[in-house]
């Protein structure tokens, strides 16, 4: 406070100093109160949060409401436990989470002080969470999910924040899809003691950051689900679009909703693109047949059931993975939906509840994973959005025993090498099984964490998207039919060389695709490339071929694929096209600068390139198609180029304005889009101009 007052002949006398002095101690200590008072007041759920994560009471209110004197207000706005909660920053002042978890979203800014085992966070800015669960057992802690926009690495230590040992599975780079659809978020599963304290430690791979959103889910308790003796209470809001879809555990269930609003999405069954769906994320944890469906009185209107693989817009629909009408719904008729696909363990699906011609309304959707009983036991559960009560269910706890509960043997000189910067390939002998049920593969884990399943006969496989010059370790484990899995083999770690900085011919990563059948056959005929280094390749595929993204089985002979990677060639979708009679190929594809596909090639009889059947005019020689489709597989627009005659597209590009040029040949009369013309004699070569 500054008061003012005219100069007079002489300097103040010293009573008018001693009033100053004691104006300004009293607005001083005035302000102090109000301050302490404002601290009183929004602090209080703090000072709950702190003692439920088994604080003292008198140390949390002591210590909270000191921070908010020196930090002012701001610390203690926001609920504690709630994604509006104070953000944690450095290990001096960590987010405490209650014990009973929850989900928390953030920012990670500013500089690093932190890093972990894993991935490379020594430059990325973090954001430190401490935790005191009251159960012991195995948490899972991830990032996974739309909520988390950049590369994360999460990992956690013991005791003390800055220097406590990182627990056993406690750190993580890449395990789950972020926003981006890429395997670019963490996930950890660390074994924890009751009233032991723990630092939960989000951070960035590589200088990565962003918004996250960070779920703790204690020992025994659903990711989604909190259980208590008589009720469920859920914190997941019902599904929207693919971006925000339902999680499912691993141990599936039932789960009741309603389809409304306007449509996104469509199957390639039925006739599904005029109605409003409802969008569910799972990720098995056992490789086998599962049964998902909408069967039964709770679904009140024509259901299509569809499911893809990896990515929810673009991801490939898995085989037997579109359903129309199968079983009963309320009316008795058969309008519900029921698919049977092959799932394999540690795979992320989208479940798409959507409607036939228009129809929607209210659903019960019930996902059986491979082995586990149909039969499901009802739980209330209260959903967290909203004040309504829904039903959701889950397959009992008690199960029939399988006969063959004998493990296999362990996997054997497991071997890793480095064949350049982003790659490391693997090698083991194979597993015996002696159970009786036959050996199914093996999982793989890199830094304790699973990465993916082998099936048998393999015992070999590369884990690209590496980091250059770093160490990663990798154990397997083998899994029989009847799901007993032996222990794990003898670590065997390899460290990636440092990545060259020039173009200079050096091995960076490879893939490759085809099938164990004799008649399963892949030809691929053409590659690009876009800006951000995505990698597309075309072609054509016989019988049952695995892109990277889950089995697709062409429909009789020769079928067209498109199959899209990321730089570090991770399977970001793939696509396959045909008819049952006869050959179609891809022979050209190019990429534009926002990372759309255009494909050219040829096809005979009626084919559906996504926007709607085109049937040859040389039915049996075959047109040129040419189809363009957006950054995640979805199409935009087909053309045809026929005669009666063969006529074939063999290459295309795209200009820096983003129109496509085509060429190949035509035998006879064809229209390119201002009239016909007609081949001189034999085939004509031509090029064609679209925007």
């Amino acid at each position: 406070m500054w008061m003012m007052w005219r100069r007079g002949p002489k300097t103040p006398g010293f009573a008018l100093l001693l009033t100053l002095f004691a104006t300004l101690h009293v607005a001083t200590s005035a302000d102090a109160a109000s301050l302490g008072r404002q601290c009183r007041q929004v602090c209080r759920d703090e000072i709950a949060a702190c003692v439920a994560a088994e604080g003292h009471s008198r140390a949390c209110r002591r210590s909270t409401l000191q921070r908010c004197r020196q930090e002012g207000v701001a610390v203690c706005q926001g609920q504690a436990g709630q994604s509006s909660s104070a953000l944690a920053g450095a290990c001096s002042s960590p987010t405490v989470i209650p014990a009973q978890g929850g989900t928390f979203s953030g920012t990670t800014s500013g500089t690093s002080s932190l890093a972990g085992s894993c991935g490379s966070s020594a430059n990325s800015p973090e954001r430190v969470f401490q935790w005191t669960p009251t159960v012991s057992g195995t948490a899972t802690i991830q990032t996974c999910g739309a909520g988390t926009n950049f590369d994360t690495v999460l990992y956690m230590r013991s005791g003390v924040c800055a220097s406590g040992p990182e627990v056993v599975s406690g750190c993580n780079d890449d395990t789950c899809p972020n926003s981006s659809g890429l395997f670019r978020a963490s996930r950890i599963m660390p074994t924890v003691t009751a009233g032991q304290t723990y630092f939960i430690v989000v951070d960035g791979y590589g200088g990565a950051q962003g918004t996250f959103s960070l779920t703790v889910t204690p020992p025994g308790t659903s990711t989604t689900t909190t259980l208590t003796a008589a009720t469920s209470t859920t914190t997941t809001t019902l599904p929207g679009a693919c971006s925000s879809p339902t999680v499912i555990s691993a141990a599936g269930g039932t789960f009741s909703g309603t389809t409304s609003g306007t449509s996104s999405q469509a199957g390639s069954c039925g006739s599904s693109g005029t109605s409003p769906e409802r969008v569910f994320r799972w990720t098995p944890t056992v490789s086998g047949t599962a049964t998902i469906q909408t069967c039964g009185a709770a679904t009140n209107f024509d259901t299509i059931l569809y499911m893809r693989s990896g990515v929810c817009s673009g991801g490939a629909e898995v085989v037997s993975g579109c359903n129309d009408d199968a079983c009963a719904n309320s009316s008795g008729l058969s309008r519900a939906s029921r698919i049977t696909p092959t799932v394999t363990a540690g795979q992320t699906y989208f479940i798409v509840v959507d409607g036939y011609g228009g129809s929607h309304g209210t659903f019960s959707l019930t996902v059986t994973p491979p082995g586990a009983s149909a039969t499901t036991t009802t739980l209330r559960a209260v959903t967290a959005s909203t004040t309504s009560t829904t039903v959701t269910t889950r397959p009992p706890t008690t199960t029939t025993s399988l006969r063959d509960t004998v493990a296999p043997s362990v996997p054997t000189a497991l071997s890793a090498s480095a064949p350049s910067c982003s790659q490391i390939n693997l090698a083991w002998n194979p597993s015996t099984d002696s159970g009786g049920s036959g050996l199914r593969g093996y999982n793989v884990y890199r830094n304790s964490v699973f990465v993916k399943q082998i099936l048998v006969p393999g015992t070999t496989t590369s884990d690209p998207g590496m980091a250059g010059s770093t160490v990663y370790t990798y154990n397997v484990a083998a899994i029989d039919n009847a799901g007993n899995t032996s222990g794990m083999s003898v670590a065997a770690s390899t460290n990636t060389p440092a990545c060259a900085t020039g173009g200079q011919g050096q091995f960076i990563w490879n893939r490759q695709f085809g099938g164990a059948g004799v008649f399963d056959a892949a030809h691929a005929m053409a590659v690009a490339t876009d800006p951000s280094g995505n990698v597309v390749v075309a072609g054509s595929f016989e019988g049952t071929v695995n892109f990277g993204t889950g089995p697709m089985t062409s429909s009789g002979f020769k079928d067209v694929f498109v199959a899209k990677y990321s730089a570090a060639g991770v399977p970001l979708w793939a696509k396959a096209y045909g008819e049952p009679n006869d050959d179609e190929e891809a022979l050209g594809v190019a990429m534009d600068g926002s990372g759309g596909v255009v494909v050219t090639g040829y096809f005979k009889q009626t084919v559906n390139f996504g926007t709607g059947p085109l049937t040859a005019a040389g039915t049996y020689l075959g047109d040129v198609f040419v189809a363009k489709y957006s950054p995640s597989g979805a199409p935009l627009w087909v053309k045809q180029i026929g005669s009666t005659g063969f006529d074939k597209g063999t290459a295309v590009a795209v200009d820096g304005a983003g129109n496509v040029l085509v060429t190949g040949y035509f035998n006879g009369t064809v229209n390119f889009g201002l009239g016909t013309v007609t081949s001189a004699g034999g085939p004509d070569a031509f090029v064609v101009k679209y925007t």
